[in-house]
């Protein structure tokens, strides 16, 4: 059986410290994606990254992305927005209930910098973000069906293994 499978309350590969670096390295970013912090919500959104549901989400983005290439510059075709629904869609796809298939646009940014993409904001107001992801997915059918999609590590100890990935999380600063 597989880790994914595992429990529903066992996140192995999306675990709550690497939200919190990515929550510390990005101070504006909420589960809805980027905000003001003069936002009425934005303390109750910056909490919700910590919830199980958004780990879910997480780890929902993450199976999409994996199955994309990085690109050497920032696509400014595709847009984290956009990203999250082929994540849902993609849910779908692979038998999720339609309930358990949401993933917010936080979820897709957070899980982008995990996967070690490299994001950039679409603009100062907007709460989305470019990244260096390839226009199409290793293959054009079901993507989870794609021999060069990355594999997580089946060992727990080490949930960002992955063949050819070193077990450091890429950062843009500092974290200490």
């Amino acid at each position: 059986m597989s880790h994914r499978t595992a429990g529903a309350d066992r996140f192995a590969w999306v675990p709550r410290f690497a939200v919190m670096h990515v929550m510390k390295a990005y101070p504006r970013l909420t589960a809805c994606g980027f905000s003001s912090r003069r936002s009425p919500d934005f303390y109750a959104d910056r909490a919700e990254m910590l919830t199980d549901a958004f780990l879910r989400e997480v780890d929902r983005a993450e199976n999409l992305l994996r199955c994309y290439r990085k690109t050497k510059i920032v696509s400014y075709l595709q847009t984290s927005y956009g990203l999250k629904h082929r994540a849902e869609r993609y849910a779908r796809e692979a038998g999720a209930d339609r309930g358990a298939c949401y993933v917010s646009n936080g979820a897709m940014i957070v899980a982008a910098v995990v996967e070690g993409f490299v994001i950039k904001r679409v603009g100062r107001s907007s709460p989305n973000v470019f990244i260096n992801i390839s226009a199409r997915p290793c293959r054009d059918s079901l993507y989870a069906d794609s021999s060069r999609c990355r594999e997580p590590s089946d060992h727990p100890s080490e949930p960002w293994a992955a063949p050819g990935r070193s077990n450091v999380i890429p950062f843009p600063g500092p974290l200490a």
